[in-house]
């Protein structure tokens, strides 16, 4: 596919998990997208340590007060359409943040 994102389905329509390649950026963010609801992304953030601990790294946090969307984000250095020779590589490490993410987040949403 030619797409920079894809995107998976977490039991609501106002929160996804995300990944996207950031060919500019040489990386791949992986990332909870929170379409609306800024009380989502505030008890995320008020158990932003617990949260970064279970993930094992620290996570960019991005509320977007100007907009209806907010973020929670992780990064993978070393992307590039050009060179797919760590590809393989990216692509576990990828797999891995995101199940990590997702099982550390998880607990503080609510699917409604």
């Amino acid at each position: 596919s030619y797409d920079h994102w894809y995107d998976f389905k977490l039991g609501s329509s106002k929160y996804h998990l995300t990944i996207n390649l950031l060919d500019g950026d040489s990386k791949i963010r992986v990332a909870l997208w929170i379409s609306e609801g800024k009380d989502i992304y505030d008890k995320l953030y008020a158990n932003k340590d617990t949260i970064e601990a279970s993930h094992g790294s620290a996570l960019e946090w991005d509320r977007k007060d100007l907009q209806k969307a907010a973020w929670v984000a992780d990064y993978i250095s070393g992307f590039s359409y050009d060179d797919q020779s760590n590809w393989r590589e990216l692509q576990e490490l990828v797999i891995t943040k995101l199940l990590s993410l997702k099982k550390s987040i998880q607990p503080y949403l609510n699917n409604r």
